[in-house]
């Protein structure tokens, strides 16, 4: 009986390639370089990415292609939508100046919960709503002002 014969260059190279794409300190890292970025560290998730601009689109395209599992190419992609986003915002061309309208519905005791626990565990717990699909939020419609 023969043995089959030893992976190719380019076999062994994918291999390294996706050990270290899934290495936790390498993803560690980056999620790291990703919250002194500009921008949104959290940029990429549905509550981020819900808006219609270029940076959004290709965020949630993104979603789609990565799974949950922690991945460097994952954050590494999403470090460049966020910086795109934040330099698309700082530009003028996100919508950030544009009036906006928000219905909120309030869970018992969530508003002063979130007053204690602060933004960042607020939006947190909201991100993982929104990936739960636990949110009724539809995607925002763009409305001109009535004429006078």
């Amino acid at each position: 009986m023969t043995s089959p014969p030893p992976p190719s260059r380019a076999a062994r190279v994918a291999a390294a390639v996706r050990g270290v794409d899934q290495r936790p300190a390498v993803v560690g890292a980056l999620l790291t370089v990703r919250r002194v970025l500009r921008g949104d560290a959290g940029f990429g998730d549905p509550l981020s990415a819900a808006g219609p601009g270029g940076a959004s689109v290709v965020a949630r395209l993104a979603d789609r292609l990565f799974d949950e599992q922690p991945r460097a190419s994952k954050e590494l992609g999403l470090g460049a939508l966020q910086v795109w986003h934040a330099m698309l915002e700082r530009a003028g061309r996100g919508h950030g100046d544009c009036e906006l309208t928000l219905l909120f519905t309030d869970l018992v005791g969530f508003s002063s919960w979130a007053l204690r626990a602060g933004d960042e565990d607020a939006l947190a717990l909201l991100r993982r709503g929104e990936r739960s699909g636990a949110s009724g939020r539809r995607p925002p419609r763009r409305h001109r002002e009535a004429p006078r």
